[in-house]
């Protein structure tokens, strides 16, 4: 398991079960059974939703018939740790704070860091921020104090995300810098999976492309030398949206569809993700139907409380019920998804919201409902230093001037956005950036 062999350990793990078995040893019967239930609950390459479930419900019920609280504390973090990454936050917190006050009950330190560690997503999701961050704080002085390395850079791994869902990209970045610092002084490949991934979205964000699809190609090389299927969706994703906003289409379809079929079988509703990609692709290819019917039915089955996927969607739904001019619904999604990041108190995501509401509104004709939520969009694009938005919103501002001269100093300011990712854009790709159409027309009229 710690090699990454992760089919290896399973079969070791059902044989010492069947073993168990034969000899009517209940307690081996229940450490094979929750070996197997961590297995099938992390992020690993035999990640199984279905079977984690399976396994972990047979676990607790056996831990229950032994009275054995320090297992049941163990299988209950199990649980918690795969409905964190299924979409399922409330079940998460459940399972999560069991297994919290077995552990504090009979003084179990590890486990306790450890169920503290992994419940901080459900706590965020749910939009408690300040629970999510004192749980990972305080397993953060447990590793420290362990001298737990490893599970001190998973710790900085989830911090990072925190960071970069509320809106505070400095300390998502102070913590993704540490997270390489101990991952690579250690040698542990899989931090540094998650380490480069966070970097390559943060500066997907800043309008970096170069430096992001090198961090977030090496986040997934590292994943799969360690079957880090987590690191290996997210990053294809990423590096798929990327390609799409530099006009690479063909690119981001590879990717994204590489991605769909191994979400399929692990972190299942990044599937949604995947195909909301896709849809934005059949955008950039002018099939405006089919990007729709695919974005709707990314949106219609993901889950409400998966906090990457649902965002994706709902602005994919939005996008292309704007270009089949449904701009009722397209607000709807919008809405949403605004919704969504407020019960949930992030940043992220509220500058792509926001500038859906605006595309909405300008097809309706709504101009100053679109200026208002432009400059929604604006002040948190520029709060988060997001170029990647920043060029868009400036330019559909121009869209809401009817006086040609300011609406030339909007484009004037989104032509200045353009120009800083397209020098930092690879060689190869800075030309199908500079004729998509939206970027042409700033460049003809600034």
């Amino acid at each position: 398991e710690l090699a990454g062999r992760f089919e290896d350990a399973l079969a070791n793990y059902a044989a010492m079960e069947t073993r168990a078995r034969e000899s009517k040893d209940r307690a081996m019967e229940l450490a094979a059974l929750i070996a197997q239930a961590t297995i099938r609950s992390s992020t690993s390459a035999v990640r199984d939703e279905e079977k984690a479930k399976q396994v972990s419900d047979a676990a607790l019920t056996l831990a229950r018939d032994l009275k054995d609280e320090a297992a049941q504390a163990k299988i209950l973090w199990n649980l918690s740790l795969m409905y964190s990454f299924s979409g399922h936050p409330r079940e998460s917190v459940e399972s999560g704070e069991q297994s919290i006050a077995i552990a504090r009950k009979i003084k179990l330190r590890e486990q306790l860091a450890y169920s503290l560690n992994d419940i901080s997503f459900g706590y965020m999701t749910l939009g408690q921020k300040e629970n999510a961050r004192t749980s990972l704080q305080d397993a953060r002085e447990i590793w420290r104090a362990l001298d737990n390395k490893s599970m001190l850079g998973d710790n900085l791994a989830r911090a990072a995300m925190l960071g970069f869902l509320y809106g505070d990209l400095a300390a998502s970045q102070a913590d993704a810098t540490e997270l390489v610092e101990i991952s690579t002084r250690i040698n542990n490949l899989w931090g540094l999976a998650e380490a480069t991934g966070h970097q390559g979205g943060l500066l997907l964000e800043y309008g970096e492309p170069i430096e992001a699809i090198r961090e977030l190609k090496a986040s997934i090389e590292y994943g799969e030398q360690v079957g880090h299927v987590g690191a290996i969706i997210a990053g294809q994703l990423w590096l798929a949206g990327l390609y799409l906003q530099l006009g690479a289409v063909e690119r981001g379809i590879e990717n994204a569809e590489q991605a769909e079929a191994k979400a399929k079988d692990s972190i299942t509703s990044w599937q949604f993700w995947a195909r909301a990609i896709l849809a934005q692709s059949f955008l950039l290819k002018g099939e405006f139907v089919q990007a729709d019917e695919l974005a709707n039915q990314a949106y219609e089955n993901v889950p409400r409380e998966d906090f990457l996927a649902f965002p994706y969607a709902a602005i994919a739904a939005s996008q292309t019920a704007c270009a089949i001019k449904n701009y009722a619904r397209a607000l709807d999604r919008a809405d949403q998804l605004i919704a969504f990041l407020d019960q949930s108190g992030f940043r992220a995501f509220r500058a792509d919201a926001n500038h859906a509401r605006a595309m909405a509104f300008l097809g309706q004709g709504d101009y100053d409902q679109a200026r208002a939520a432009l400059e929604q969009a604006r002040a948190e694009a520029e709060r988060q230093n997001s170029r990647r938005m920043l060029w868009k919103i400036l330019a559909a501002r121009a869209e809401c001037e009817s006086n040609q001269a300011k609406a030339r100093e909007w484009r004037a300011k989104s032509r200045g956005v353009v120009e800083y990712i397209a020098a930092h854009s690879p060689a190869d790709l800075r030309g199908h950036f500079l004729n998509l159409p939206e970027v042409e027309r700033v460049m003809r009229l600034a």
